[in-house]
């Protein structure tokens, strides 16, 4: 699949007080990021289609900020989109000062996949609450 389906952005992204993003970077043909400057200062993040997915497909979302991955810590897991789920509000609240910009990383898998594979435990952070909007 491609990021971008007539001139238009598969996703989107808003950050309270800012903006909507709508400029995913590319990493393959199946995930992309979104750069979220800042990262201490977010506390949820809405994530939306803006046109539907393939079909039984999924786009799982995850979040990491630059402290995390310039440590080698995993990327967190929040949840995924479907086209019977399009939105989502997830709870992104925690980072640090000076942990620099968030990495928002969307991946598509299978839908039977996102839906059956719970957050794993090791890639939350110890402060972080669980999200039932997921």
């Amino acid at each position: 699949p491609t990021w971008v389906v007539s001139g238009i952005s598969m996703f989107g992204c808003l950050a309270a007080g800012r903006a909507v993003q709508t400029d995913a970077v590319a990493v393959s043909a199946t995930e992309c990021f979104f750069v979220l400057p800042e990262a201490h200062k977010l506390n949820h993040i809405a994530v939306f289609l803006t046109t539907p997915l393939p079909f039984n497909t999924a786009a799982v979302v995850h979040c990491a900020t630059e402290a995390d991955i310039a440590s080698a810590r995993p990327w967190r897991r929040l949840g995924f989109l479907s086209n019977e789920k399009p939105s989502a509000i997830f709870r992104v609240a925690g980072a640090e000062a000076g942990s620099g910009a968030m990495r928002l990383g969307i991946a598509l898998e299978a839908l039977s996949a996102a839906t059956a594979f719970p957050p794993p435990a090791s890639s939350a952070r110890p402060d972080a609450r669980p999200n039932s909007r997921s």
